[in-house]
């Protein structure tokens, strides 16, 4: 049997890296197929283009253990002192500071095992639901699980709209069978939706009011900028 040079070995160490895969839910080898690196367009704040910013970079990788694709995509690490690119697809289970971190800890979870058991992902979810409801500050019932009502008040108080109740109802129902003893079945098919649902919900509750709000922080410091230059 003829063994692998040092320097094979290390060769093929380099195209190789571990990381997680949204795809199984494994912290595993990934194969590091191909790299790329281009420049891209800049912009400042008062709207000026330039091409003199870092590099970018991109890995297309596959995982060892389900086969499926990874693209990480964004600033070389080396010129930012980071340690890898981020992932860019599969969408990546993450969130800014703008979600409360009892929430995206538990979202975080949930997203590790939506496809080797969709029944915990399910039960998860509901139980980042009533994260939501806690950092809402919607009181808890007298009696455990009566999660249904504390949604009933988030809508009621305009946190969510109608259509969003509605999503976060099913969700709340799906937790529910997942939780007890019930004779349907959770999907993986099913947990697509469910996280699609669930993104829906944190979308509008978080990630939309800071977006606009950090918009209109830009747009008065643009204005302002414009002000002092006339």
């Amino acid at each position: 049997m003829r063994y692998p040079s040092r320097m094979q070995a290390e060769k093929a160490k380099e195209r190789r890296r571990v990381g997680f895969c949204p795809s199984c839910g494994n912290t595993a080898p990934q194969r590091i197929v191909h790299t790329h690196r281009y420049t891209t367009t800049w912009y400042r704040e008062d709207g000026s283009s330039h091409r003199d910013g870092p590099d970018m970079i991109a890995h297309f990788c596959v995982c060892e253990t389900c086969d499926a694709p990874l693209l990480y995509d964004g600033i070389d690490p080396t010129e930012v002192g980071g340690n890898w690119t981020p992932l860019a697809y599969p969408t990546p289970a993450e969130y800014g500071n703008e979600v409360p971190l009892a929430v995206h800890k538990i979202y975080e979870q949930a997203s590790k095992c939506k496809e080797r058991a969709p029944l915990g992902f399910a039960v998860l979810i509901r139980k980042a639901l009533e994260a939501i409801c806690d950092d809402r500050g919607i009181e808890k019932p007298r009696r455990e699980g009566d999660l249904f009502h504390r949604l009933k008040k988030l809508e009621a108080r305009g946190d969510i709209p109608p259509t969003l109740a509605r999503m976060s109802d099913v969700l709340r129902t799906l937790g529910n069978t997942a939780a007890h003893d019930a004779p349907e079945e959770i999907t993986v098919p099913m947990t697509w939706a469910i996280d699609e649902f669930f993104r829906a919900i944190v979308e509008y509750v978080y990630v939309a009011p800071a977006k606009i709000e950090k918009f209109e922080k830009r747009m008065r410091r643009t204005r302002s900028a414009r002000d002092a230059s006339e």
